[in-house]
Formats: structure tokens, C-alpha cells, sequence
């Protein structure tokens, strides 16, 4: 895989947040509306990323008809990926939003790690929700893009659409490191909130836990940046706390939710924790995860 990009050191960029938006050549179009519909409201500049997978070298025959296939499905691949670029160069500049488009054709197995990397030169990314129908490809773009960026990713169901100023917002706190850092990421989100709810799920009352009372620092915190939540402690009664979580989302109406994403490495693949794996498959709103 190359990629040459020049950038004279004349030219003048406007100072903006970057948005990356991750979208497969022949995935939905949605993901690339709501991108626009952020880069317009919030004067984003929106960096698309077209990928596409490369198709299987044949491996172990000489056959030349077997050759003849791989060469064709590259041409038909190469012919997709060009075609989706020019129609997502169009929509930028027919909603004049600052961006440009990027487009690649890798291969299965590094699809993790060329996410992250490119998360990492944006303020945040999204893309679609995994869905039962969502192709392992797919899959191993949201979990680079949450897991090998070190960036906040915005993970956008097919029925819902994200924005950075939602009305509603729950936090699914537990005092943790990428609990932390999600909650850092959303703060500009929080502060024009109508309203905020901090939900902890089965907290630990002791000082080098939660706290000797769950909950109060967090809202004090969050109270220094004018920002007013109301705490609220759940019993999971033994359920999944990302189920719990989304339940409670809906209860409270919340446009978005804002979590940690949990998960070790084991060699090259990641291993996601429940709590994280339950959201991803069945959130119904926008979540913004970190890690």
C-alpha cells in the first residue's frame, strides 16, 4: 500500500477540528450525510477515507485462468473504489464542506492497524455500526478505530445520526481510565447539553474505588466546567452493564451515550470486553467510546 500526498508549505488551512469518516466502497450512504450535516453545523473539516478490501492472491497454483480472476476482481475493485470517490468528492462540494478524499484498497489483515493509524490525525472519527450482515472487514475497521488509535470514535447506528451538540447525553462512569477519557473527549458535547446523566452501574463505595460516596466527585468535577449532571447508581441485578447502559439511554431519552471501550490484546487480535461488545451490537443511538 502508497500513499503520496504533497502539501506545499504555502498553502493555508483553515483552523478547524478533523473529522474522519470511514466509509467502504460499497457501504451505506448515511454515514456520509451525517458527516456533511457535522461538517456544516459545526465547521468541521471532514477528511473521508474510502477503503476497500483487496481481493485474495491466489496462493499454491499457477493455473492461468485462476490468475486471469484475481486480476479481474482487482480491476472491478479499483473500478468500485473510483467510482464511490467521485461521488463522495461531489457531495462535499455540492454542500461546500471543507475536506478532501482519501482512498484505499487494503488487505483483510492489516485493516485494524491502517484505522487507527489514520484516527490519529483526527479530533474524531466515525463510522457505522456493525450489524449481524456487517462483514468481518467491517468489523476490523471499528475495532482499529476504537482500540489502535488512541483518538475518540463516534460509533453511528443505521437509525440514528450523530452531531456534536446532542440534547440529551448519559455517561456510563466507573471511575477507570477509558471512562476517564471518554468523558474528556465529550466535555465540549456536555457543556451545551440540556441535559446530562451519570449512570454507575454496581460502584464500589470505597476510597481507592468509587469513592466512600459514588458519584460525588465525578459531579463535582464536571460541576468546575459548568457543566450540571445528575448522578444516578443502577443495580444491574446481574445483567451486562453495556445492556444496562442502553436501557437506561433510552429511558432517559439521551441522544448520546458516552462510555470506555474495554478489551486486551492477545498477539495481533483484540479481544473486546462484554460490556463494550453488547453496545457495539445493539446500540440504537450515537456512542462515543474511548479506550
Amino acid at each position: 500500500m502508497q500513499l503520496k500526498l504533497h502539501v506545499s508549505q504555502q498553502a493555508t488551512f483553515m483552523k478547524s477540528r478533523v473529522l474522519l469518516c470511514f466509509i467502504e466502497e460499497n457501504g451505506p450512504s448515511a454515514l456520509l450525510e451525517n458527516a456533511i450535516a457535522m461538517g456544516q453545523d459545526d465547521g468541521l473539516h471532514v477528511r473521508c477515507v474510502v477503503v476497500a478490501a483487496a481481493p485474495l492472491m491466489p496462493i499454491g497454483t499457477r493455473r492461468a485462468e485462476t490468475w486471469q480472476h484475481w486480476k479481474e476482481a482487482q480491476k472491478q475493485v479499483k473500478a468500485a473504489l473510483e467510482h464511490r470517490v467521485a461521488s463522495v468528492s461531489a457531495q462535499l462540494q455540492r454542500h461546500d464542506v471543507e475536506g478532501e478524499v482519501l482512498h484505499l484498497i487494503i488487505e483483510g489483515n492489516t485493516i485494524a492497524d491502517v484505522a487507527g493509524l489514520y484516527a490519529r490525525y483526527a479530533d474524531i472519527t466515525i463510522a457505522a455500526a456493525p450489524t449481524k450482515a456487517s462483514s468481518r472487514f467491517h468489523r476490523e475497521i471499528v475495532e482499529g478505530l476504537i482500540f489502535r488509535s488512541g483518538r475518540p470514535f463516534l460509533l453511528v447506528p443505521e437509525t440514528s445520526s450523530a452531531t456534536l451538540k446532542p440534547r440529551r447525553v448519559l455517561i456510563g462512569w466507573n471511575g477507570s481510565i477509558p471512562a476517564a477519557r471518554a468523558l474528556t473527549a465529550s466535555l465540549d458535547m456536555l457543556a451545551s447539553a440540556e441535559a446530562v446523566t451519570v449512570c454507575m452501574i454496581d460502584p464500589v463505595a470505597r476510597e481507592w474505588a468509587n469513592g466512600e460516596e459514588p458519584g460525588f466527585d465525578i459531579a463535582v468535577y464536571l460541576a468546575h466546567h459548568d457543566i450540571r449532571a445528575d448522578v444516578e447508581i443502577v443495580d444491574s441485578r446481574g445483567q451486562d452493564a453495556g445492556l444496562v447502559l442502553l436501557d437506561k439511554a433510552r429511558e432517559k431519552g439521551a441522544d448520546l451515550l458516552v462510555m470506555g471501550a474495554y478489551g486486551h490484546s492477545r498477539l495481533v487480535e483484540w479481544i473486546i470486553g462484554g460490556s463494550t461488545r453488547e453496545v457495539l451490537a445493539a446500540a440504537h443511538l450515537p456512542v462515543l467510546f474511548a479506550h
